[in-house]
């Protein structure tokens, strides 16, 4: 799971998932809120509404277990 940081989009894990994707399944969602494709009708206004939209998605991929990797600038 690749999570850019605030104000950022998945794009910004383009180069690094062009190198891993033929290793690893990738995942690198635009974060709710935030600027690119996320859905504006469900912000997040707090850590722990990030928590919950991550449950949710690690449930909705059917991925039990994942590594998670982060950037912010």
């Amino acid at each position: 799971l690749l999570l850019h940081g605030g104000g950022a989009t998945a794009t910004a894990w383009a180069d690094l998932a062009g190198e891993l994707a033929g290793r690893c399944r990738l995942l690198a969602p635009d974060q709710p809120g935030d600027a690119g494709l996320s859905a504006t009708g469900r912000p997040p206004r707090s850590s722990a509404d990030l928590v919950s939209w991550l449950a949710e998605l690690q449930t909705t991929v059917g991925c039990p277990r994942w590594h998670v990797v982060g950037h912010s600038a």
